[in-house]
């Protein structure tokens, strides 16, 4: 599953102009350097609370969700790869659009899914995964306010940067 939001939808007309103006590797640069603002915001949005577009669902029993924290491969399996026209910030884990978008997971063969828990074993048809975005995109489709300045900011920074 691959979740994917277009560049057009998410910085400015006038960035987009400017940054058209410069050659394939100066696109490719300011590309690179939004894709990684926007990679370090969602990085952060494991620890901390203000960078998540939505709050996390807490665990069944209660807790507080912290989405891996003591095995952050999530966070750390989270790239960005540029060309001149465009850039791609994901992760390659299978789990990552699941936690990103919530849903149901089902078992691949078989009627049961089989999971332990908290030392105890379970079996059961499926399993609803609430929602825990930590990429900084609401629910409407669009960035976070505060996201959406970092990365305008770098780009216009990396901008004025290639034009010297």
């Amino acid at each position: 599953m691959q979740l994917t939001l277009s560049a057009n939808d998410l910085i400015s007309p006038n960035i987009r102009k400017m940054a058209a103006k410069l050659d394939g590797g100066g696109r490719k640069a300011v590309l690179t350097v939004m894709g990684d603002a926007l990679r370090y915001w969602a990085m952060e949005s494991f620890t901390d609370e203000e960078k998540r577009p939505a709050p996390w669902a807490d665990k069944i029993d209660g807790t507080p969700s912290t989405l891996q924290s003591a095995n952050p491969t999530l966070r750390r399996s989270l790239r960005v790869e540029a060309s001149a026209n465009e850039v791609v910030v994901g992760s390659d884990r299978p789990y990552a659009l699941i936690h990103q978008l919530g849903g149901e997971i089902r078992p691949k063969t078989g009627t049961l899914l089989r999971f332990q828990s908290g030392g105890v074993w379970f079996s059961v048809k499926k399993v609803t995964m609430p929602a825990r975005p930590y990429l900084p995109i609401t629910s409407a489709g669009g960035l976070m306010a505060g996201a959406a300045e970092e990365i305008a900011a770098v780009a216009l920074a990396q901008i004025a940067e290639e034009r010297r």
